[in-house]
């Protein structure tokens, strides 16, 4: 939203809330300083984005480094037997498949299997086997690789302020978890007044204007903890 519509808002925001606010304590008989009490008026609208601010603060310090219950079965040359992985790329591009064989082929022995999706089709889920021995490709019906990184479903946490996501990095053939890292979302449930009524938020998007950035531990911060080499 342009700043011409959202300065004359917040003011009007302030003077009102202000003297709102000092009327109720007038009534009740406190007494407190004007700079802080314009404080309190200014700050009050983004109350939530401290307390998200917090939690996030509290998840860096404490709880993002990845859990490793176990690690899995490395072969002499310090590789894992094959993985499953999700790419987004047409599944017959032979050049992008050479370069998957030369940046799988650091960690992985035999073969990966990953989901393809064609650029022109749209169609999704085509499930590709790209052999690292031979340097060949076909199509699987089956996910058949050993070890997989899948996301649980995002769980609400404290009052529905963020939303809680496990990475876990599964071995298929022993049907156990063998590492996890945390994905942390926060949510704009208590953003109504801020973005529709002082609209705090960007032109056409209608995007927040403030808001805190959701923390997304990536793969391969996952692989590094389980000792794969190759990144």
């Amino acid at each position: 939203m342009s700043g011409i519509i959202i300065i004359p808002i917040f003011i009007f925001y302030v003077l009102v809330s202000g003297l709102i606010l000092t009327l109720i304590l007038k009534a009740l008989n406190i007494k407190i300083n004007k700079i802080i009490l314009i404080i309190i008026v200014v700050l009050l609208p983004f109350w939530d984005l401290f307390v998200q601010k917090g939690i996030k603060t509290y998840y860096q310090l404490f709880l993002l480094d990845p859990i490793v219950y176990e690690y899995p079965e490395f072969d002499k040359n310090g590789k894992i037997e094959s993985m499953i992985e999700r790419i987004n790329f047409m599944p017959d591009d032979s050049q992008f498949n050479n370069k998957l064989y030369n940046y799988y082929s650091n960690y992985i022995s035999d073969y990966i299997i990953y989901y393809a999706v064609n650029n022109y089709s749209k169609e999704i889920n085509k499930i590709v086997k790209l052999d690292l021995v031979n340097k060949t490709y076909n199509y699987n019906e089956k996910l058949i690789a050993r070890y997989d990184i899948v996301k649980s479903k995002p769980e609400n946490s404290f009052f529905g302020f963020y939303m809680k996501q496990k990475n876990k990095f599964i071995d298929r053939k022993m049907n156990k978890v063998l590492a996890t890292t945390t994905n942390i979302i926060f949510k704009s449930k208590y953003s109504y007044f801020r973005e529709h009524i002082l609209l705090l938020i960007t032109g056409a998007s209608q995007t927040p204007l403030f808001y805190v950035k959701n923390i997304f531990t990536n793969k391969k911060y996952l692989k590094q903890a389980l000792k794969l080499k190759g990144f």
